[in-house]
């Protein structure tokens, strides 16, 4: 029992040192480069998204049974995050146009200024 427990420098210690080192950077790189972009409410919207694609996966690969539960909680994710994305570009949009707005009227209060 004890045996199964010792760590040994083999093959198999060294694939989860890999694993865990290469995923948790690479997450950490995506995540700092999802918030820099665009702010701190993406990255988890995307969260929900990645056990879809485990299901998917698992189904796939190892051959296992996906229900009908299941299949509409993917669906609703899917569904969620297409209407978060949406939402956050329509207000962004609505924000690019204020701004335009209020650069013209402090263009047009400088230009009364010089006259």
């Amino acid at each position: 029992w004890a045996r199964t427990w010792t760590l040994r420098w083999d093959l198999q210690l060294a694939t989860v040192v890999y694993s865990g080192v290469f995923n948790t950077g690479v997450t950490f790189v995506l995540v700092s480069w999802a918030v820099e972009r665009r702010g701190p409410i993406y990255p988890p919207m995307f969260n929900s998204l990645s056990l879809v694609a485990t299901t998917a996966v698992d189904a796939v690969v190892l051959g296992t049974d996906v229900y009908l539960g299941g299949v509409l909680g993917a669906a609703l994710v899917v569904v969620d995050l297409y209407a978060f994305l949406w939402g956050k570009s329509k207000e962004l949009a609505a924000a690019k146009a204020v701004n335009a707005e209020q650069e013209l009227r402090c263009a047009g209060d400088a230009d009364d200024g010089i006259a």
